[in-house]
């Protein structure tokens, strides 16, 4: 898919999870990552081998897990 798995809201970034078979959006997740000043992301994110989980980062130490299924948050 060519679609960023990134945008942009109010000035925070927001993760879009789609579904690789449909190409439907299927969440948009609001991590604890920033963008820098020249407007490049600082954090970073992985998938479960599962698919299951997503991991977010910061560059302050915030580590969250959320539900690929639900799309909630579920361990910070």
């Amino acid at each position: 898919m060519s679609q960023s798995p990134v945008k942009q809201s109010d000035g925070k970034p927001i993760l879009l999870v789609w579904d690789g078979k449909s190409g439907k959006l299927l969440h948009q997740i609001a991590p604890a990552f920033e963008f820098a000043y020249d407007g490049s992301l600082v954090g970073t994110f992985e998938f479960a081998p599962d698919g299951s989980l997503l991991a977010t980062a910061d560059n302050h130490g915030t580590i969250q897990v959320w539900s690929v299924k639900t799309g909630k948050l579920l361990v910070t």
